[in-house]
């Protein structure tokens, strides 16, 4: 707790520029974020369509089923699946894998490079749709080399997770 309050109050560090900064991006940011996530259901949708590596979402219904199950299949399960995939997943997954582990490899390798390796590892660990999720660890790179905003990665993560989630819940 001493540290948190010890980083917020910290005098060389320009909060108010720094809210102002994000406010006048927002809309900007936001706008991104639908976009590509509209682009990425797109992928999706036709992945889905043309039985690309079978669907595109094939292993997250019964993922979500599964985790809806033991969360509880009230209203508390489901805004826990919600807060847990659709809020709190999004932004801890690109602060890990755009901030921390792009920006490193794109540190000591060039733009392609980094790309693929982050894309690559970020589709490793969402084994359920592999291909899918190659394409949007790809896309999410590419937008953080060109914006260098995770904001417009989280929204769009957010959008997208709530997406296959409320899909994915409708379909089981």
């Amino acid at each position: 707790m001493l540290l948190v309050l010890g980083v917020v109050m910290r005098r060389d560090v320009d909060f108010m520029g720094s809210l102002r900064v994000y406010a006048a991006n927002f809309i900007k940011d936001f706008g991104i974020a639908i976009m590509t996530s509209v682009l990425l259901s797109g992928i999706g949708a036709l992945m889905l369509y043309y039985g690309v590596q079978g669907y595109a979402f094939a292993g997250n219904g019964a993922l979500i089923r599964n985790l809806a199950g033991s969360m509880g299949s009230g209203i508390q399960g489901k805004l826990l699946m919600y807060a847990s995939f659709g809020l709190v997943g999004p932004i801890f997954e690109e602060v890990f894998y755009r901030r921390l582990l792009y920006v490193s490899l794109r540190q000591r390798y060039s733009m392609l490079r980094a790309l693929i390796v982050g894309a690559l590892l970020f589709a490793l660990v969402h084994p359920e749709a592999l291909f899918f999720q190659l394409i949007v660890g790809a896309t999410y790179c590419y937008l953080y080399e060109r914006y260098k905003r995770l904001s417009i990665l989280i929204f769009s993560h957010m959008i997208c997770n709530v997406a296959i989630i409320t899909y994915a819940m409708a379909r089981y």
